[in-house]
Parts: structure tokens; sequence; C-alpha cells
């Protein structure tokens, strides 16, 4: 926390948009990429930008254009994260007419004259970071076409936070009268490769996120609170005194095999003192197939089960950092933060003030002293 801190500051003002997105770029970079990773990443620019320029200049894709209704705007959808319940209501309001898209192949691309200056002025500075200048290309090559191809409003997406050429899209998205909007879609703790952001408007969940994303210099007129329907109740607590069939849930991210014995450790000290505990993987991160041969004998919850029906059942909800904790708190949900399977970047946590450890919760440590007597610190 501390060198991304220093690290930050190192950046004064950017002048424009063009070194507003190379700062963000390298604080990426400072945050995701060794040495050598972006070496290989540099190689690859070099190879790969003339190859890419030589595809637009042999475009043959024909998509058939599609004119928006006034008040049209189109949405990017992930295939793998859907974004219902956590649309903005501001954007469900102002835009009546909302297509659902999903991401342009790379031979579905086209550069116009806007683009194409964009694109040399951009070469021109940082010729020297090709992987850079690549990442430029390719989405500058995007947004020119869905403009061609739907002529929207507004090019809508969710998970942009990281995009380090958003602020050269927006300009160049802006100077066709189209606005570049996103949002939240979970929770997040400080980083910077979420510096310099920068849209026309980005709709964070709560107050701490405003504060947050301040810090990280992101354009202070763009950020907007809402309460996304994510934060609404999705259950209803038992009466007091009422027992549940299970004593906890587990939800998973992206663990190792490392972090999942450690997990197996404490749940297996419940399960002794007779404390029924089942597990829920996460959709797109974790490794089932491993889960199942970590907690043979547990019960591993279907995804297709609503998150409401695998909530109801458990007197608690239990993670490591989840948007699943934020979910469980607005359900006045009993929360567990485990700070035993990783206790070095659970402390990490506390340094980037999480915001879930600033609300009533217990903490894995606690529960295992409390239930089982046991020390596992």
């Amino acid at each position: 926390m501390k060198d991304q801190c220093e690290y930050l500051e190192h950046f004064e003002k950017p002048r424009d948009v063009f070194e507003k997105a190379y700062f963000k770029y390298k604080c990426h970079a400072y945050y995701h990429y060794s040495f050598w990773i972006k070496m290989v990443y540099n190689c690859a620019g070099i190879i790969m930008i003339p190859i890419f320029l030589i595809l637009l200049a042999l475009e043959r894709t024909k998509l058939e254009e599609e004119k928006l209704n006034l008040n049209g705007a189109i949405i990017i959808v992930s295939p793998t994260m859907d974004y219902k319940d956590i649309l903005p209501k501001q954007i469900k309001e102002k835009y009546v007419n909302l297509k659902e898209v999903k991401p342009l192949k790379l031979t579905e691309r086209s550069m116009d004259q806007e683009a194409w200056r964009i694109l040399r002025k951009c070469l021109m500075r940082y010729w020297v970071h090709p992987y850079f200048c690549l990442e430029v290309l390719i989405r500058l090559a995007c947004n020119c076409k869905l403009i061609q191809l739907y002529h929207p409003q507004a090019i809508i997406g969710y998970g942009w936070e990281r995009d380090f050429v958003a602020p050269i899209l927006l300009q160049y998205c802006n100077s066709k009268g189209v606005e570049r909007l996103t949002f939240m879609h979970g929770i997040f703790v400080y980083s910077i490769d979420k510096a310099f952001l920068s849209f026309n408007k980005y709709y964070v969940w709560e107050e701490y996120y405003v504060k947050m994303f301040r810090k990280l210099k992101a354009d202070s007129n763009c950020l907007e609170i809402y309460k996304p329907q994510k934060y609404e109740a999705i259950v209803k607590p038992r009466p007091v005194g009422t027992k549940y069939e299970y004593f906890l849930t587990y939800y998973f991210t992206a663990e190792s095999k490392e972090r999942m014995l450690r997990i197996k450790k404490c749940l297996d000290l419940l399960s002794e003192h007779g404390f029924v505990c089942k597990l829920r993987p996460h959709p797109r991160f974790t490794d089932v197939k491993l889960l199942e041969e970590t907690f043979e004998g547990y019960l591993i919850e279907d995804c297709s089960w609503t998150l409401a029906d695998s909530m109801e059942c458990s007197e608690y909800i239990a993670a490591y950092n989840s948007t699943v904790l934020a979910e469980a708190y607005y359900s006045e949900k009993e929360i567990v933060i485990d700070d035993y399977v990783d206790p070095e970047k659970f402390q990490n946590m506390i340094d980037r003030d999480y915001i879930m450890l600033s609300r009533p919760h217990k903490l894995m440590s606690e529960i295992i002293q409390e239930k089982c007597g046991v020390n596992i610190l």
C-alpha cells in the first residue's frame, strides 16, 4: 500500500488525455507486470501493430448498421458476467432504448479520420512503448466501429476501471457526440491499476468509493453514487433462535490449492464440533475440480442455485474478499471475513481500508476460537 501511494504521487497533473492514458498505463504496469512481462508485451506490440494495420487496410467484414432511436445507447456485455442487478437506474431512465452488444472481433473493427489522427499522435509520442500503442489502436478501432454501426448516444460498459486507454477513448467518443459511461461491478480496495479514471460518468455504490477514486486521481466530476439492485435485500433474516440447515457457507473466488487447504482446516474444525458447513464456488474464477478434490464430503453448491437460496439456509456467510459479503450485509445476514486464509494479504486489506471491515462482522479466527476453542493464528 505504501509503495503504491508513493508511486502514484510521482505523477503530476496530466497535460492532456494522452499523458493521462500513459500515466494510467504506467500505474497498471507497475501493479501487474514484471520487467520480463513488459518486455514480452512490448515485443508483441512491435509485431502486432503492423499486422493489425494491415488487417484494418484489408477490412472486408460488413456488418449491418442499426440506427438506434433517440435516447438509444449500447452496452457491451460480458459473456461471463451479468449486469442486470448492477445497472444504474440513472442509465435506464436516460437511455430507454438500451441495446446489448457483444465485444467485436479483431476483424470487425475500423478506423475513421479522427481515430487515425489520434493514433498518429500517440505513436509519435509513445513509440518506445509499443504495447501501449497497440492497445490504443485496438480500442480506438473498436469504438470507431461501434459508433459507425449503431450511431449510439452512449457506449456503456462495466469492468473498465483498469482500461488505461479510457482517457483517449473518452476524447474520441465525445468528439463524435457519444458519451462513455460505466459502473461498478464488484467491491474494490485501493489499487493503482484503477488510477486516473476518466469517463463521462462512473457510477459507484457508496461515498467510500468516491473518496477512494479521488485518492487515485480520478476525474472528480465523473463520479456519481447510486444504489445497485444488488444492494437490495435478497433474503429475509429468520427470527432470532431459529435453527439453520447450515452453520456457515464459504464463498470462494480464485483460491489456489494452498489457500483451499487453509480454508479446509477451518471448516474441518467446525465440522468436528458439529457445525455443518457448505461451499459455493465462484462461477468464473474457482477451479471446481480442485475444489471437489480438496473438499471431498462437503456439499459444493451448483452455481445455478440462486444466491438467495444459497444464503437463506445458512447462519453465517463467509469469504475472504467477495461482493457476496456486501450482499449478505444488506440482507442483514451475519458475515465472516476470513483472516486466516492469507494473513499477509488480510493485513494488506486493513491497510487499504477494506470497506467490509468497517461494518459489523466476525473474523474466521474469532469464530474458530469461539466455537472450537482453538487459536488458529
